[in-house]
C-alpha cells in the first residue's frame, strides 16, 4: 500500500504543477485557503521538504521554541524562488519520497497535496477532482482520531459519506463529493454550502467556534 500511496503522492504533484504553469501572476497572489497565505506561499510550503534538510528545519524549530506553524509560515513567506521555479522543483521531485516523523506518515504527505492543492483550487474558481482512491486515503486518515484531535474533534457524534462510496462514523449523516468533504475535514469553511445531510447545521456550528 505504501508503493500505491507514494504514486499517488506523485500524481498529485505533476498534476498541481500543470495547473500552476497556466496561472497569471495575479492569481499566483490570490488569497488561498489557509488563513494569512497566497497561492504562492501554499506552493513554497509545498516544496519545503525538497530544499530545507532537516537539521535546519529543526534548529529553525528550537530558535522558535517548538512552534512548528511560525517556522512554516516564516520559511513559506521567505521564499525567493520566482512562480515558475516553484513550479519546476515541484514537477523536479514528484517522485521525492520524503515522508516526515511521525505516525501515518504516506497518507499524510498524500493528505499535504490534496489538501493544499484544494486550498489554490477553490478560490480561483478552478475544480479540482481528486481520485475516489486517492479521496478514500485522505478521507480516512483526516477522520483518524489523531488527526482530529489535531483540527478540534469537528466529527464527534457525526458520519460521513462521500459520493464515491467512502463512509465513516455513526450518528447523522455528512454527504456530499469527497473534495468538499475533505476540505471541510481539514477544517475550511469554503465548501460547506456543497454538503448536505441532517449533520450539516452541527457542523457548521463546530466549524464557526459555537458550542454543539
Amino acid at each position: 500500500m505504501d508503493e500505491q500511496i507514494f504514486a499517488m503522492i506523485a500524481e498529485q504533484r505533476r498534476d498541481l504543477a500543470d495547473l500552476l504553469d497556466g496561472l497569471t501572476d495575479a492569481q499566483w497572489q490570490t488569497p488561498s485557503l489557509c488563513e494569512g497565505w497566497r497561492v504562492r506561499e501554499v506552493v513554497a510550503h509545498l516544496v519545503m521538504p525538497f530544499s530545507l534538510p532537516m537539521w535546519k528545519f529543526t534548529l529553525n524549530l528550537i530558535a522558535r521554541r517548538g512552534n512548528f506553524n511560525r517556522v512554516m509560515d516564516e520559511r513559506a513567506r521567505a521564499e525567493r524562488r520566482s512562480n515558475a521555479e516553484l513550479v519546476e522543483v515541484l514537477r523536479a521531485n514528484a517522485e521525492t519520497r520524503f515522508l516526515p516523523p511521525g505516525p501515518k506518515r504516506h497518507a499524510r504527505m498524500l493528505a499535504d497535496v490534496v489538501v493544499h492543492g484544494q486550498d489554490i483550487a477553490r478560490p480561483l474558481g478552478i475544480e479540482r477532482t481528486v481520485p475516489a482512491v486517492q479521496a478514500e486515503v485522505v478521507l480516512t486518515l483526516l477522520t483518524h482520531p489523531m488527526i482530529q484531535k489535531f483540527y478540534g474533534a469537528v466529527t464527534d457524534g457525526l458520519s460521513f459519506v462521500s459520493r464515491d462510496g467512502w463512509r465513516w462514523g455513526d450518528g447523522p449523516e455528512v454527504t456530499g463529493p469527497s473534495e468538499a468533504l475533505i476540505t471541510t475535514l481539514a477544517h475550511r469553511s469554503a465548501a460547506l454550502d456543497e454538503l448536505g445531510g441532517p449533520g450539516l447545521p452541527l457542523l457548521r456550528k463546530r466549524l464557526s467556534g459555537s458550542v454543539g
